[in-house]
């Protein structure tokens, strides 16, 4: 656990380490989790104030099109296409671990375990080794919903609001193919 390395958000004496891992100790659990519901709630929120940003221009759709095939790109492509995008703004820097395709978040940006998607026909949950569509895997993203207790229904996902937002650059730059 990278307790040095989050946004600080967490103080390293909060911890008992076991070897590679922490856990939380029993007089600051309640300070954590305290901790990470503000955090929670602010990135949240950010990331919600992100969604009204302008897309990308015709002329960085293009650019990116001539890089980047939507239909066929590597994990190493993609991890540079994110970048690009972070640059232009179209995804902020704080949800870059959200759509990185890696299976590491930070804490604070962690959704819900009680989520549903649309059924993904031919589409891992993951990037895969080698050549994806990262067209149908940003759509498949963009499905999945979070339940919300406090509205006892489901919404968008922080996560599946920024793949929303990948998915028209994606139809954007096959456009300007």
């Amino acid at each position: 656990m990278l307790v040095d390395g989050t946004s600080g958000v967490f103080k390293a004496d909060w911890f008992a380490y076991k070897g590679q891992y922490g856990v939380a100790k029993a007089e600051y659990r309640e300070a954590l989790a305290a901790a990470l519901a503000e955090a929670k709630e602010q990135s949240a929120a950010r990331l919600q104030a992100a969604q009204s940003q302008p897309g990308l221009t015709k002329e960085q759709a293009a650019e990116l099109a001539k890089k980047y095939d939507p239909q066929n790109m590597t994990r190493e492509e993609y991890y540079k296409f994110v970048e690009e995008l972070c640059a232009y703004g179209v995804i902020p820097a704080e949800g870059k671990s959200r759509v990185s395709g890696l299976s590491l978040t930070r804490l604070e940006d962690a959704e819900t375990g009680a989520q549903i998607s649309a059924p993904a026909q031919g589409v891992a949950y993951a990037l895969q080794a080698g050549p994806n569509n990262i067209l149908d895997w940003a759509r498949y993203q963009a499905s999945f919903e979070e339940f919300d207790p406090t509205s006892q229904t489901f919404r968008k996902s922080p996560s599946a609001l920024l793949f929303n937002r990948m998915v028209q650059v994606l139809e954007q730059m096959m456009q300007a193919w």
